[in-house]
């Protein structure tokens, strides 16, 4: 049950949709907390930086175990482990710092959603950031072994963008269903159904902006393309984020938004 925001008090409701004008939106309640729904991003986010955390320490502790642990064309198992091992401690860090803004950005674009509708988009966040990962440096490890490179690597970065590709793929494909409750709720930011929808809207056009523009003309710095860098699995990672995502997105914003003739 929500709250919808009536003049100077609260109403209760248990209605799934509100109609505004000759638009249709579904699940717009207010939430009953700012970060209500979002509770699996920061279960996630948690136990994501608690492993790599303690694997790096075990690492640390045990050098030998870095072998074990990173990308190696011998070692299938590694597709896995790999993802939470750390070349170092400023890589650790900028990894879990970077995945930390991205959780925080999706939540920001996402702000205007029902609480169900929350949950929903950061179970897609959350699970597609880590299989689309997975995916990416499952190829990039059979790239490698088909060309019988003799090479290791290691990292969360496959994640991290696959991740960037989901966020992009919400906040473009909600945009315009969120510009338009922006237009309805007549800059009233107490009128019914406009909560969140103040920080929705710049989160989305920002991220729209951001990640858009650096990925098409800031490639090699986006994806940080160096000799030293698996910069295969940044792209593919990215890539698979984006697309496959966008395919939930633009099917599920055309269902909980239409337009009536």
């Amino acid at each position: 049950m929500h709250a919808k925001i009536m003049g100077g008090g609260t109403e209760t409701s248990n209605k799934n949709d509100s109609h505004y004008g000759q638009y249709t939106f579904y699940e717009t309640s207010v939430p009953t907390g700012r970060l209500a729904g979002f509770g699996i991003i920061g279960v996630t986010l948690s136990a994501f930086v608690l492993v790599n955390i303690i694997i790096f320490i075990a690492v640390s502790v045990n050098p030998s175990l870095r072998e074990a642990l990173v990308l190696s064309p011998e070692r299938p198992s590694s597709i896995v482990t790999a993802v939470f091992t750390h070349r170092d401690f400023a890589h650790l860090i900028g990894n879990l710092t970077f995945f930390a803004f991205l959780s925080v950005f999706f939540m920001g674009v996402n702000a205007s959603a029902g609480v169900e509708l929350r949950r929903r988009l950061s179970l897609v966040f959350c699970l597609g950031s880590f299989l689309a990962g997975i995916a990416a440096v499952a190829i990039q490890f059979y790239v490698w072994r088909s060309a019988a490179f003799e090479i290791t690597a290691c990292g969360s970065s496959g994640i991290i963008y696959a991740g960037t590709g989901i966020l992009l793929a919400s906040a473009i494909c909600g945009l315009p269903g969120r510009l338009a409750r922006l237009r309805l709720a007549g800059c009233d930011q107490f009128g019914v159904g406009s909560s969140g929808i103040f920080y929705a809207v710049p989160f989305s056009a920002c991220a729209g902006i951001m990640f858009t523009y650096m990925s098409i003309f800031e490639t090699n710095s986006f994806f940080y393309v160096t000799q030293e860098t698996a910069w295969l699995c940044h792209e593919l990672g990215f890539l698979l984020g984006l697309f496959t995502s966008a395919l939930f997105f633009v099917f599920y914003y055309s269902k909980k938004c239409r337009y009536n003739n």
